[in-house]
């Protein structure tokens, strides 16, 4: 008998891919689009281009890797400590960046998405129910 799917990680799969369809349709036109407009730079423009859809891809592969533990009990702890890892660092970059930088955390708000869904990949599931 197959083990059951955990609720807990189809759930931040599916915000992992909500995450990454905000990234695009909120900060492509709010932001992308005003960073490669700031200059005529190609080699800049290759740059913003890289990091900018690294995110998006890191976002998705998140999904994918989470949405699988899922159903692969076998492998939960180990890829949802990774792609938690990955969130919790990246809600801290954010975080950290934002304070530093302009001294409020609120014109960059995305560390809340990374640090909510990394803290529920790693909560601990309840006894007896999918990891």
């Amino acid at each position: 008998m197959p083990a059951r799917p955990s609720p807990r990680l189809l759930t931040a799969a599916a915000l992992l891919i909500a995450t990454a369809g905000i990234h695009l349709a909120l900060g492509g036109p709010g932001v992308y689009a005003a960073l490669r407009a700031a200059t005529d730079n190609p080699g800049l423009h290759l740059y913003l281009a890289l990091l900018w859809h690294f995110v998006t891809a890191f976002f998705l592969l998140g999904a994918l890797a989470t949405g699988w533990a899922a159903f692969a009990p076998a492998a939960r702890r180990q890829t949802t400590a990774c792609v938690a890892a990955l969130l919790l660092a990246m809600g801290a970059l954010f975080g950290g960046f934002g304070l530093a930088v302009l001294g409020e955390v609120w014109t960059a708000p995305q560390w809340i998405l990374t640090l909510v869904i990394g803290a529920l990949l790693l909560w601990p599931p309840r006894a007896g129910s999918p990891a």
